[in-house]
């Protein structure tokens, strides 16, 4: 393959009902200095169709894999998309629903030449609708974020995070392993990233942007006993893998890193037995309450979570 650029752009596809706005997001970038990789999780829906629509548009290659892995283990399914553009540089992993600003590759070439000595890279994202109205806008991202503060802002809600605005450097993301792997990926992202950020920290992309898309058919919107039982054990085991890298609980960074966890995980677990009242929370509690490190949390623990409210 006559290889024109260093930046990949992964699209993981299974669901063909918006990947025609995607495709189109990307022919409509005022910089084309990039290569689609489509990787098809052996859909029955028509993704080879509609990419085939624009090659003449846009650099692309299209793969259909033969067994479908997403299912079972969607980081798997990201990790052999990603492999599919070996010897790429930079890799900006996005979704078959979600859209790019027309300058958002402009944008990210810019920060990768003005900001070089960083792994990974950050844009502004907002959250769309099935209709593209925009529900939430998320302020644009700190010139640079710590890992810890990149967590902080999760746990304390003050932003949100999604996959689709992450462009990460392929050699860093090899030498740390790849994604962490939870059940349902969920965290699985935070969590690399969390990773990917150390040394330098992540780096913030002021111009240009992407719209993540709430549909109703994300599996975070998945609200059934089954998947709430599953996304609680993926939170634990995220915790499981962070806590021992974050600031010593001895410390007041470390106390506040691990009050916020707690409190994270304490509103959604909350937010889930609404829904799913059969829920017993007090093992959990206990649990992650021994996880964050002292025993004095385990009592405030209980408290917080009586009286919230959601």
């Amino acid at each position: 393959m006559n290889r024109k650029t260093n930046l990949a752009i992964i699209i993981p596809a299974y669901k063909s009902a918006y990947l025609t706005r995607t495709l189109e997001s990307l022919a409509s970038q005022s910089n084309k200095n990039f290569h689609v990789f489509v990787g098809d999780d052996a859909s029955s829906a028509q993704i080879e169709e509609i990419v085939l629509k624009f090659s003449h548009y846009i650099p692309i290659t299209y793969h259909r894999f033969d067994q479908n892995i997403g299912r079972k283990d969607l980081t798997a399914q990201w990790q052999r998309c990603i492999e599919l553009a070996n010897g790429y540089d930079w890799i900006w992993l996005f979704s078959d629903d979600d859209i790019f600003s027309p300058d958002a590759v402009a944008s990210v070439h810019k920060e990768l030449l003005k900001k070089q000595k960083y792994d990974i890279y950050r844009l502004r994202v907002d959250v769309i609708d099935s209709n593209e109205t925009v529900l939430h806008k998320n302020p644009p991202p700190q010139s640079v974020c710590s890992g810890t503060d990149f967590l902080l802002q999760k746990w304390q809600g003050k932003r949100s995070s999604f996959a689709v605005e992450y462009i990460f450097r392929a050699s860093h993301f090899k030498q740390i392993g790849g994604f962490s792997k939870y059940d349902l990926a969920w965290n699985s992202d935070d969590a690399t990233w969390f990773r990917m950020s150390q040394p330098h920290g992540i780096a913030g992309i002021s111009l240009g942007s992407v719209q993540w898309r709430s549909s109703g058919i994300n599996i975070s919107r998945d609200e059934s006993i089954s998947t709430a039982m599953r996304k609680i054990k993926a939170d634990i085991a995220f915790m499981s893998e962070i806590i021992p890298q974050l600031p010593a609980i001895h410390s007041f960074e470390g106390i506040r890193c691990r009050i916020s966890m707690l409190t994270w995980f304490l509103t959604s677990l909350k937010c889930k037995i609404l829904i799913h009242p059969e829920i017993d929370p007090k093992l959990y509690i206990k649990q992650v309450s021994s996880l964050a490190g002292s025993p004095f949390l385990y009592p405030l623990a209980r408290l917080y979570f009586s009286k919230k409210n959601v």
